[in-house]
């Protein structure tokens, strides 16, 4: 039996990040906490970033892991960003005929 995890993304940031920036930074994050990790430093072509794995937080009715990511980019200066994670899970359940 197969088990699957899988989490929405609410994400706000600045707006000049590109979409890749962004994607970038929630798949270190992620990768952080699947690790344990509670703090990562990465450098991109043109940023450099700290990624912190917070709590659990609620937004409205929305709760999941809380990420705060503080970078230096070449273009926009110093930019945060912080998301939550609403985190899922299935299991691939196959009743018996």
């Amino acid at each position: 039996m197969d088990a699957y995890r899988f989490g929405v993304t609410y994400l706000l940031t600045h707006s000049g990040l590109s979409l890749s920036e962004k994607s970038f930074l929630i798949e270190v994050a992620t990768q952080a906490y699947l690790n344990d990790e509670s703090r990562k430093t990465v450098v991109n072509g043109n940023f450099q970033a700290v990624v912190n794995v917070g709590d659990y937080a609620t937004f409205g009715g929305i709760s999941g892991v809380q990420f705060d990511v503080s970078l230096d980019h070449n273009k926009f200066g110093k930019v945060n960003l912080r998301f939550l994670v609403h985190e899922h899970s299935l299991q691939n359940v196959v009743a018996d005929a």
